[in-house]
Formats: structure tokens, C-alpha cells, sequence
């Protein structure tokens, strides 16, 4: 199930699903300044609390599924390496227990992370690209999901975005998304194997196919997950 904005439960991991769009109703993004978009993205997790769980960055918009954690989980000695980073410090120094903790509701806060993203992003952007003002719309959307009921229709919905938009025929061959990241390189980080709890019983896999090395078990889900998709597609696929 979707729930309309927004803001953190501290003590749970949420997943949301964001979108937006470009400002100007042309496309604009090409195939290096979706791949920037991509790289910082990804590199946002070690400054931030958020996890990619997938995505899709196409002409002029994007799609997003991200993990925040909870504010809770942040170790302390953790929490001090990630203020070091986003305050681009050469050594760690404990700021004291009140701005880390004020520090550690900011980096989870997901308006914060995608403020942060999108200004960085377009920062970049208007140097290559020799503009000004805005790129983005003012607010991005978002919905809560219940990773139970809507995870694997969520991240059908993103893969299948560019076949939609006429981008490709597969999105096995469109690189600036996950499934086709995955397909590459077998995850898009380490902490995949989480997915595979919320994952295996929408997917109709038995409980016994979350036993055993982490690599066959996310070959099992994303196996799965491929055949869905193509049932899901209803054609659209080669």
C-alpha cells in the first residue's frame, strides 16, 4: 500500500518511492548527465542515511526507491565519520552529543536528501551546460511503501519506465537503472541481501530460498523478479 507524505518514524526503516521532474518541459539530460546524476547519488550514502534500493534517471525525469534507516541505528563512532564527511573535515573530531544527535535526524531527514542531491546535481549541471536557475521542480513526490504489499511493484514500475517512454525495448539494456546495474554487476551494493525478506513471498519463492550463500540467494530473487517483469510487460519486452 502507498501513503501520502512523508515525514520519518524514528524508530523504523521506511522505504519511499520519489520522483520529479525537470522544469523546463524539454528534454535535458544526456547520457553524461545521467551518469553524474547516478555517481552522486550513490556517493550521497556515505554522507547521508539513505540506501538506493533502485532507480531510474531518464530524459527529463527520475525515479527513486530509497531505504532511510532508522535514527536509531546511527552508531555514534559512525555518525562521527559521516559529520567528518558532509563538513569535508581531514580528521575526525566529536562535536559533542547535541549537534550529533541534531546532525542525525538532519541526514535522515528524506526532504534533506533529496534537496541535497538535486542541488548538487544542478549545480554541476548549469556549469556544463552554461545556465542558470533552477532545473527542478520546486517539490518532489513522494509515497511511503509498504515493502510487504508494493516493493516489487514499485521497482517493476521504475524498470519498466523506459520502455514506457520509448527509451528502449529492454531495460536490460538501459544503463541508468538498476535492474540493468544489476544485471551487470549482481547488486548495486552490499547490503542487497536485506531486500530479499520483503521480496521472496511476493515473488512466490518458499521460505528455504532465503538459505545460503548470499550471491544464490539474490541470483533466486532476481531470477524471479525477471519473470515477473516480463509477465508484467505483457509483451513490451524482446
Amino acid at each position: 500500500m502507498f501513503q501520502k507524505r512523508l515525514k520519518l518514524k524514528p524508530d523504523q526503516n521506511i522505504f519511499y518511492l520519489i520522483t520529479n521532474k525537470m522544469s523546463i518541459e524539454r528534454n535535458l539530460l544526456g547520457a553524461s548527465d545521467k551518469t553524474y546524476f547516478r555517481n552522486i547519488l550513490m556517493l550521497g550514502q556515505e554522507r547521508l542515511a539513505y540506501v538506493v534500493r533502485d532507480y531510474v534517471i531518464l530524459d527529463d525525469h527520475y525515479h527513486l526507491l530509497i531505504e532511510v534507516p532508522s535514527v536509531e541505528d546511527m552508531h555514534e563512532e559512525e555518525l562521527i565519520r559521516r559529520w567528518a564527511r558532509y563538513y569535508k573535515l581531514n580528521s575526525l573530531i566529536n562535536p559533542g552529543k547535541g549537534v550529533l544527535n541534531g546532525f542525525n535526524y538532519k541526514i535522515h531527514d528524506i526532504s534533506m536528501i533529496i534537496s541535497n542531491l538535486q542541488q548538487r546535481f544542478t549545480h554541476w549541471y548549469n556549469r556544463q551546460h552554461s545556465r542558470k536557475g533552477k532545473l527542478f521542480e520546486r517539490r518532489f513526490c513522494s509515497d511511503i511503501i509498504e515493502p510487504k504489499q508494493s516493493l516489487t511493484q514499485s521497482m517493476i514500475y521504475l524498470t519498466l519506465n523506459p520502455v514506457r517512454n520509448h527509451l528502449t525495448k529492454n531495460p536490460v539494456d538501459y544503463r541508468w537503472c538498476g535492474f540493468s546495474e544489476r544485471k551487470k554487476n549482481g547488486c548495486l551494493h552490499k547490503s542487497e541481501r536485506d531486500l530479499a525478506k520483503y521480496l521472496a513471498n511476493d515473488l512466490g519463492l518458499p521460505e528455504n530460498s532465503l538459505i545460503g550463500d548470499n550471491r544464490l540467494v539474490m541470483d533466486r530473487i532476481w531470477s524471479r523478479f525477471h519473470e515477473k517483469l516480463i509477465n508484467e510487460a505483457s509483451g513490451k519486452l524482446n
